[in-house]
């Protein structure tokens, strides 16, 4: 799907559309670090104010963060010159004193990449999706309709679009259906098994990366039975995705 496709599933209501350029250096003044300045300078081409969710636009309430009220959700596009580093989409999110829906488009991709960050601001974990053309993405695509969404306030709101950003990963990552949690011990749930599965993939990675490279007889025997494990906390995390 392309920015403009993700957009339109969203239906959101004329009086929310911006369409506005972002001047880069405004953007990078919000940036913090020298080094992630940079990088954001060379990778990032051009980004877009698509949208802003407030309650003028969408009618719905400011809502409380975890360190200030949530009076606007912002939805910006991001055009790169080459694949954006997964930091790099961290420190955009955080730069900004507002959550952020972004969408970004990268040469070599297909689809673009949606983001979103739990907790703005804070020390969540970066949910990204490419959204590509799989059962998955077309359940997602359709539970982001605004009138869809909860609509408590717009800290909920983007709650909302959080869960359901982690349903796509959870979806991939089982081999399942796209499905939302039926409640919030289920949401709490899914987000500790999806924790533990990037922890065990992690592990899983960096000890098979040992074993192949390693020579020693017993030190391979130690390393495949630390892989075994790795592999059944893995395998454990991925059932609990379903």
């Amino acid at each position: 799907m392309s920015p403009d496709a993700v957009r339109a599933a969203m239906r959101l209501p004329p009086d929310a559309d911006v369409d506005r350029r972002v001047p880069k250096n405004a953007f990078m003044e919000q940036i913090k670090g020298l080094a992630d300045r940079k990088q954001f300078d060379a990778v990032v081409e051009r980004m877009d104010w698509l949208a802003t969710l407030s309650p003028g636009t969408v009618g719905v309430a400011a809502g409380q963060g975890d360190h200030a009220p949530i009076e606007e959700v912002q939805v910006m596009s991001l055009t790169a010159r080459r694949d954006v580093p997964r930091r790099l989409l961290q420190v955009i999110h955080a730069a900004l004193p507002y959550p952020l829906v972004l969408l970004t488009m990268s040469p070599s991709a297909e689809a673009c990449v949606w983001s979103v960050l739990p907790g703005y601001r804070s020390a969540g974990q970066l949910v990204s999706i490419p959204m590509l053309p799989d059962p998955a993405t077309s359940g997602f695509a359709a539970s982001i309709d605004l009138a869809r969404l909860p609509r408590a306030d717009l800290g909920l709101l983007y709650d909302g679009l959080v869960e359901r950003s982690q349903a796509v990963v959870a979806a991939r990552l089982s081999g399942s259906g796209f499905r939302l949690p039926a409640n919030a011990d289920e949401a709490q749930a899914r987000v500790a098994a999806l924790a533990d599965y990037a922890k065990a993939d992690a592990a899983y990675r960096t000890i098979r990366s040992a074993l192949s490279k390693e020579k020693r007889l017993a030190q391979a025997v130690e390393l495949g039975e630390k892989a075994r494990q790795a592999k059944h906390a893995l395998d454990d995390a991925t059932g609990r995705l379903r």
